[in-house]
C-alpha cells in the first residue's frame, strides 16, 4: 500500500496487522461492546502519492476479516469509501468517473486527498449514524 511513501506490505502482512489490532482492541473492550470499523477513503487520479487501486485493496481485505463477510462479523463497517463516492454522485452530473479515472473537488480539495468541507460533513454525517445506531453492544 504506498509502499513509495511508506514500505512494501503484502496482502497477508496488513491482514496480519489489522488482525493483530483488533484483538488488541477487543482485550481492552467490555465484552459487549462494540467494533466499528471505517474503511478507507478514496484516492482521486490527481494525486500522484497514492493509488486508488491501493485504497480497493485495502478495503478489501478489512471487508475480508470485518462485516457481514468477514471473519469477524461482529464488527460493524462504516463504508466511508461508498459514502464519498455517493456524496460525489450526488453534487455531479458525471460522478461515474469518480474516483477511478476523474477527481471530484465537491469531496476532495484540488488534486489532494484532503477532504472539502462537503466531503467531511458526509463522512462526519454517516458515522454519526452508525455509532448511533448502537448502544453498548447492542442494536438499538
Amino acid at each position: 500500500v504506498a509502499w513509495k511513501m511508506y514500505a512494501k506490505v503484502t496482502r497477508g502482512a496488513y491482514a496480519a496487522h489489522m488482525e493483530t489490532l483488533y484483538w488488541k482492541l477487543r482485550s481492552s473492550m467490555p465484552p459487549n461492546a462494540t467494533i466499528i470499523w471505517a474503511t478507507t477513503t478514496p484516492v482521486p487520479p490527481s494525486y500522484d502519492n497514492r493509488k486508488n487501486s491501493d485504497v480497493l485493496e485495502v478495503n478489501d481485505i478489512i471487508r475480508s476479516l470485518f462485516g457481514p463477510a468477514g471473519k469477524y462479523r461482529e464488527v460493524i463497517i462504516n463504508d466511508q469509501y461508498g459514502t464519498l463516492v455517493d456524496a460525489c454522485a450526488s453534487r455531479r452530473n458525471a460522478s461515474d468517473c469518480f474516483p477511478e479515472t476523474c477527481d471530484c473537488p465537491e469531496v476532495h480539495k484540488h488534486e489532494d486527498i484532503h477532504l472539502s468541507e462537503l466531503g467531511a460533513r458526509a463522512l462526519g454525517v454517516a458515522a454519526a449514524a452508525k455509532v448511533a445506531t448502537y448502544r453498548a453492544g447492542h442494536f438499538v
